[in-house]
């Protein structure tokens, strides 16, 4: 993962968040979020972000790998500002999900900014909620075309965010797709379009 990777994400997602269109939605805590399924967290006191819960896994993920990957942009594109001091922070989060070698890049890396629209969510009390809405890499795409195996296997997770904060919801009807390489159960490379 590059420093021009990082930049792009922050640069994309600031000209896409300032696309949204705000409307007043209340947030009801009484009101139950559905159930989650997939890789259940293995750290007893791991933290998820209010974006995170309210970002179920899709029931439509039937691989191993491809929930892996899912799992992963579920924790890596819902940043928290209650927990989270920028929008990246949330890649350390994910890295029981990551390879050694990435787990420690991540970790390591220097270039942790914001921008105004991530200041904007934090002084606002915000967090980023996602749905899935496709992913590609479990099955052939086409007829024909022979099952993904090997050590390595490729996914394109697609999905649509919202901003909360402070009882209004940003919708943002961009697709949003990340490249994951999942290679012996954990996440290898990946790559935002951000």
């Amino acid at each position: 993962m590059r420093n021009r990777h990082l930049i792009l994400f922050v640069a994309v997602l600031a000209v896409g968040l300032g696309a949204c269109t705000p409307r007043p939605a209340p947030e009801d805590p009484s009101t139950s979020t559905p159930a989650l399924t997939g890789p259940a967290p293995s750290h007893e006191h791991e933290t998820h972000s209010r974006g995170y819960k309210k970002s179920p896994l899709p029931t439509f993920i039937t691989t191993q790998d491809g929930k892996t990957a899912a799992e992963f942009v579920r924790i890596a594109a819902t940043p928290d500002s209650r927990i989270d001091p920028t929008p990246t922070s949330t890649w350390k989060r994910a890295s029981r999900l990551l390879t050694p070698e990435l787990a420690q890049e991540v970790t390591n890396q220097k270039n942790q900014i914001g921008g105004s629209w991530w200041r904007n969510l934090a002084d606002n009390d915000g967090y980023v909620a996602i749905s899935i809405t496709n992913l590609t890499g479990e099955r052939p795409q086409a007829p024909g075309e022979p099952e993904p195996t090997g050590p390595e296997k490729i996914f394109e997770v697609m999905y649509k965010q919202r901003l909360h904060q402070r009882g209004f919801i940003q919708q943002d009807e961009r697709l949003y797709v990340w490249v994951v390489t999942v290679r012996d159960g954990k996440v290898a490379t990946f790559e935002t379009d951000h």
